[in-house]
Formats: structure tokens, C-alpha cells, sequence
């Protein structure tokens, strides 16, 4: 007699294979996909050069694989390789880009020590290029390190002061450069910061310490050294408020005057007003506003 026997409804053992197949293939591609995207951004984020290139006999290896490190933003293995250069190949046509592009990827990457490195490149390679067609740009960047680094007016102001210095030395060295209007906007930038820092200070001595005499000597030498600063008729008024507070009242008179004569815009006319009538002081003779003050 023929047995017969039940058929199960489970599923066949190869479409069990070919589900399983599938769902490892899934998981496969998966891992595949995130291996190349994390092979892609250590690629990006490289922070070591290749031995075998560093190793290499050739300056235009290095110089090659330099630029192609730089433009992916990987700056620390473009240094490795442009430091060996630098050092290796003295006589290598590459050498100045070398220096300029090192100086060029501190910049770039930013930071304090950054641009304090990026400075030292810049200035080197000034002086041993002075003729070079890009020194114009290396001496401009040179003051943007420090004009990167400038502080608000209550701070140190080293930086800025560096900054106005190597602006102005661009300046003289060259005036007719096409980048001579941003290095004077520049320039400018930098003294207007530096005559708020000492108007900060006196400021400082005549509110807080109440030490008019001590502002009085800060506001004075602002405006003996920067006449063409744009808050003149606020120092003219703080002057004008010290000396009349130790009883300097006439020596107050010609800073009023200049005040309400050259600035009629200010915002600080009424109360030089009032200053002047309750101090007494005797009105001086008016003159013509100069048209840069008469816009304040």
C-alpha cells in the first residue's frame, strides 16, 4: 500500500536560501557604503603625509602632492610635505610657493598659533624674495595675521598696533599696488581701533578712578595723534568736562568751541552747551566747519 505522507506549508529550502541571500547582500552593501564613507572622510581630515612620497627623490613629487593635499583642505600633510621640500631642495624652482603655500595653509586653518606661524612664513619669504611677483601679497597677508588676532578697545592691543605697523609698511613699499586701497582701509581700521582704545582708557580714569587729570593727558594726546578721528567731538567734550572739574575752565573754552563750530551734527552739541553756560566759559569765535566734520 502507497503511504502517503502530509505536505508541510513551510516554505522550500531554497527560497529560504535566496531570502537569506538577499537580506546579507543588504547588510553587505550596508557595510560597504559606511566603509567608503568613513575611507572618504579620513581622506578629507588626513593628518599624516604619505611616508613613501615624504621618502621620495623628486621636489615635484612633493610640490604635486602638496597642491593636491591643500585644495582637499588636508593642511597638515600639505605642511609635511612642503617643510620637506623647503628643507631638502634649496635650490628647487618650487621653493618660494613652497614657503608662500605653507605660510598660506596656517592661514587658512585659522587659530591663534596658526596665524603666528602663517606671520613668520610671510615675513621670510619677503625678505629672502623681495623681487618675487607675489611679495606684494605676502606682506599684505603678513598684517592681516595680525589684524586677525586685534582685540576690542578695553583689551591689549599689541596686535593691532603690529597690524597698522605692517599696513603702513605695505603702504611705502608699494603705493601704486592694486592692493593698495584694502591695505589703507586696512591701516585705517586698525588707528581707529587704536584711538578707541585710548579713549577707552581715559574714559576709564575719568568715570571710574574719577582721575580727570590722568584723562585729560589720554584725550589730549588722542587728538594731537589722530586729528582725523571719526569720535572727535566726543573727546572734545570729555576734555571740556575734566577741565572744567579741576577748575581749568578757560583752558575747556577752545574745546567747546571747536566742538560747536566743526561738529554740528553731534550728538554731544546741547550738553557742550549747557557745559559752557554753567561753566562760564566765554563763547570763542566760530569758524567754518571743515565738510568732513560738518557730516557728523
Amino acid at each position: 500500500m502507497k503511504q502517503i505522507f502530509p505536505q508541510t506549508p513551510s516554505t522550500s529550502t531554497s527560497a529560504v536560501h535566496g531570502h537569506l541571500g538577499r537580506r546579507f547582500a543588504r547588510h553587505a552593501l550596508s557595510g560597504l557604503l559606511a566603509a567608503a564613507a568613513f575611507g572618504v572622510g579620513a581622506c578629507r581630515h588626513a593628518t599624516t603625509a604619505d611616508i613613501t612620497t615624504l621618502a621620495a627623490g623628486s621636489d615635484r613629487t612633493l610640490w604635486e602632492s602638496a597642491s593636491k593635499a591643500l585644495q582637499k583642505r588636508q593642511y597638515a600633510p600639505a605642511r609635511q610635505y612642503l617643510t620637506r621640500l623647503i628643507e631638502n631642495f634649496p635650490s628647487s624652482p618650487h621653493q618660494p610657493l613652497a614657503r608662500l603655500s605653507r605660510a598660506d595653509s596656517y592661514f587658512q586653518e585659522g587659530g591663534a598659533e596658526n596665524y603666528t606661524l602663517a606671520a613668520t612664513d610671510y615675513r621670510e619669504f619677503t625678505s629672502l624674495y623681495p623681487s618675487h611677483p607675489r611679495v606684494e601679497y605676502a606682506q599684505l597677508q603678513l598684517a592681516e595675521c595680525y589684524f586677525k588676532q586685534r582685540l576690542g578697545p578695553d583689551r591689549d592691543q599689541t596686535n593691532t598696533t603690529k597690524a597698522r605697523e605692517e599696513y603702513e609698511r605695505f603702504l611705502a613699499m608699494f603705493p601704486n599696488s592694486t592692493l593698495a586701497d584694502q591695505a589703507h582701509e586696512r591701516a585705517n581700521t586698525c588707528r581707529w581701533s587704536l584711538a578707541r582704545a585710548e579713549y577707552t582708557v581715559g574714559f576709564f580714569y575719568q568715570r571710574t578712578r574719577q582721575s580727570c587729570r590722568a584723562a585729560i593727558q589720554r584725550y589730549q594726546a588722542l587728538l594731537t595723534d589722530y586729528p582725523d578721528y571719526p569720535g572727535t567731538d566726543e573727546v572734545l567734550f570729555r576734555l571740556a568736562e575734566c577741565l572744567v572739574r579741576v577748575s581749568r575752565a578757560n583752558e575747556a573754552g577752545p574745546a567747546l568751541a571747536r566742538l560747536l563750530d566743526n561738529y554740528p551734527k553731534s550728538r554731544y552739541r546741547e550738553r557742550a552747551e549747557r557745559l559752557r553756560q554753567r561753566a562760564n566759559v566765554a563763547p570763542a569765535p566760530t569758524a567754518s566747519p571743515s565738510p568732513a566734520a560738518a557730516r557728523q
